[in-house]
């Protein structure tokens, strides 16, 4: 089992004084375009398994000859490591797997088998892949024979979470501690007549964050431009505020080719993102139709299938002051992640799981993707203009890095030092 407490480093800083530079004016760092995507938290962390400060406890069943034995990870490679989607992995004790990637990462987890459950010890974090078949095989194999506190993570796939053939257990299991999942959705067939999720169901399950994608190079970008702007979050304070507020551009426009940054794929997923990239750009989704303010910028609203380096996107998106980001196939997207990280407010389609995964964030949500062009940059103005953006100094910027997710699940179990 994995236990926080050895020594770490301050936490990343709020706001900065004066206004967080841009990701565009920020020297380029040179990442070769070869550099691992990304590594796992445990294989950047000191890993101690005795010091005069930590006395393992070692449990064994003699009957099962297996034995749990305590580790303690530092938890200061946390503070500065953006959330990414392999850290469902990286934070549990035990891995259910569904589905082998081609990534050569390693983690401090073991491979949850049936000859190891009479050892797990109360508090045992799990991670399951969030397919049905692996949930199926954890809740009616391996959980009828759990008999201590555990707490549940599930990620890895587009699914929503909790499936509403085991979001019950969030009532009927005494020992399920708690549940986090990625794109949490309490689907409407789990009550009647569309009666609000009741409060049983939602004080055990939280919504896990998607973060950055492990196949892409959005982190070592990402990671070297918060590096240069000390982490500062870019939405905290008047002098980052004034930046929404102030905008010319934003006040006096009459359609959203100045203020709104729109490049993603369509393709793989049309159904969910045809509608607003056509919203956006105009009815046409090969760029022939663009206007000739939207010309003047070589990135947004470009033709879907056009593709550009990390760099060149990063740097055109943080011009902008808002960015769109449609579902993928599953609710969540790693879009919102890089728009937010990039100091940009995402605009996403509104759901009330999606708005409490970003508690703390700023988020313009739009009902339906049928708005006009100028009722869209109402929409915009609106936000800016609201109590929720001014007043608000989006405390939430630390749930976008592991720092927040590893010391709030290990607190849960009891296990943070």
């Amino acid at each position: 089992t994995e236990q926080g407490g050895a020594p770490a480093v301050p936490p990343p800083p709020g706001p900065a004084k004066g206004a967080v530079p841009r990701f565009h004016e920020i020297p380029d760092p040179g990442i070769s375009p070869r550099t691992r995507p990304l590594t796992t938290a445990y294989e950047d962390a000191t890993v101690i398994t005795k010091a005069p400060w930590f006395d393992p406890i070692v449990k064994c069943d003699a009957k099962a000859g297996c034995c749990a034995r305590q580790v303690a990870i530092s938890l200061a490679q946390d503070d500065v490591r953006i959330k990414n989607t392999v850290d469902g992995l990286d934070l549990a004790d035990a891995l259910l797997r569904g589905h082998q990637w081609g990534l050569d990462l390693k983690f401090h987890a073991a491979v949850l088998r049936e000859e190891l459950i009479p050892c797990l010890q109360p508090g045992t974090i799990i991670h399951a892949d969030s397919y049905g078949t692996v949930l199926k095989r954890f809740f009616e194999g391996y959980r009828p024979n759990i008999t201590v506190p555990y707490l549940l993570i599930t990620s890895e796939t587009d699914g929503h979470m909790p499936m509403p053939l085991y979001a019950p257990k969030l009532v009927e299991d005494d020992l399920l501690m708690h549940w986090y999942g990625n794109n949490p959705l309490f689907h409407g067939s789990l009550f009647r007549d569309g009666a609000p999720v009741p409060d049983e169901y939602r004080k055990k399950f939280t919504g896990f964050n998607l973060g950055l994608a492990r196949f892409h190079p959005q982190t070592p970008h990402l990671s070297a431009y918060l590096s240069a702007t000390n982490y500062s979050n870019p939405f905290a304070g008047i002098e980052n505020k004034n930046r929404w507020i102030q905008s010319s551009e934003l006040r006096d426009a009459t359609d959203t080719a100045k203020v709104l940054f729109v490049k993603f794929g369509i393709h793989r997923y049309a159904k969910h993102r045809e509608v607003p990239y056509k919203m956006a750009c105009g009815d046409a989704t090969d760029g022939t139709n663009k206007t000739e303010e939207r010309k003047k910028e070589p990135v947004s609203c470009t033709r879907p299938e056009v593709k550009f380096d990390m760099r060149t996107t990063y740097q055109a998106a943080s011009r902008y002051l808002f960015g769109l980001s449609p579902p993928g196939l599953g609710m969540d997207c790693y879009r919102t992640y890089e728009l937010l990280l990039l100091g940009v407010v995402p605009v996403v389609k509104a759901s009330p799981e999606y708005g409490r995964l970003f508690e703390g964030l700023p988020l313009v949500q739009l009902d339906h993707w049928d708005y006009s062009q100028m009722q869209l940059v109402e929409k915009l103005q609106n936000y800016i203009d609201s109590d929720e953006f001014r007043n608000n100094e989006f405390g939430g910027w630390e749930r976008l890095f592991l720092r927040y997710w590893r010391r709030k699940i290990l607190s849960q179990t009891g296990r943070e030092g």
